[in-house]
């Protein structure tokens, strides 16, 4: 199914549909509304560009793309039994008309029980911590999260340091992330703001197996932000955890 027009209802009820290919390139309607019943669907590609923000954490954070992927989708007939759902976000400096919330963004899903969210994220030196976790609360069954960071602009340079983007001060106490085991990051520059992040997700994600950590390129290996993670991690012998430079 493949559509270049905005849409105002999906209702799909296909009780032995086994696979569906979805792509709009255009986005939904505000009055959107999907009615999805297809139980048996295994091989899942569901796509669209989207045109929702988030105004909550100091900068306006715009969600420009989601793509929800099934295993059978990408290949996999055996194993590999993450659903894949990747948000293509970026820092705007304006939003034009944009109403949708990311909240109204996810609810129009198909499929819930994603279980690795995979995020790309160009932050215009724009702390994204506090956006991140908001997004990881909406995603519950989450247990593997992969980050990638400015991937078209590495050169990026931090913001600074009265910028609303550290709003709220108090995003970093405690919440629930009871199903997270793996994090991946790529991109890392070792600012403040991210140590904080891997301090929450250290804390407060008592199943936490594995952390990867790929250094930007623009991250000598000489930094002490290299020392800083270590010491970090450290701190918590029982996750795993691989360190990179971006050399």
């Amino acid at each position: 199914m493949n559509t270049p027009v905005r849409l105002r209802l999906i209702d799909i009820s296909a009780p032995v549909l086994k696979a569906l290919r979805f792509y709009a390139n255009c986005s939904f309607d505000n009055e959107f509304t999907l009615k999805f019943s297809a139980p048996l669907v295994d091989n899942l590609y569901w796509c669209y560009d989207c045109q929702s923000t988030s105004e909550r954490f100091g900068v306006m954070w715009f969600m420009r793309g989601l793509t929800l992927l099934t295993p059978k989708s990408l290949g996999h007939m055996h194993g590999l039994p993450d659903n894949i759902l990747l948000l293509n976000i970026e820092a705007r400096d304006n939003l034009g008309d944009v109403a949708r919330s990311f909240e109204q963004e996810m609810s129009r899903i198909p499929v819930r029980n994603n279980s690795r969210l995979v995020l790309e994220l160009a932050t215009k030196g724009h702390a994204y911590g506090a956006m991140l976790l908001d997004l990881i609360g909406l995603c519950s069954s989450i247990q593997r999260l992969h980050v990638r960071l400015n991937q078209n602009d590495e050169a990026v340079r931090a913001c600074s340091e009265n910028c609303p983007c550290h709003l709220p001060y108090n995003w970093s106490q405690i919440i629930s992330l009871t199903d997270l085991k793996e994090v991946a990051i790529k991109g890392f520059r070792g600012e403040e703001h991210e140590f904080d992040l891997m301090k929450v997700l250290l804390r407060c994600a008592a199943m936490l197996e594995r952390v990867i950590i790929n250094f930007s390129r623009n991250v000598p290996r000489s930094c002490s932000a290299y020392v800083e993670l270590t010491s970090i991690l450290k701190a918590h012998p029982s996750v795993k955890f691989k360190m990179y430079s971006g050399d």
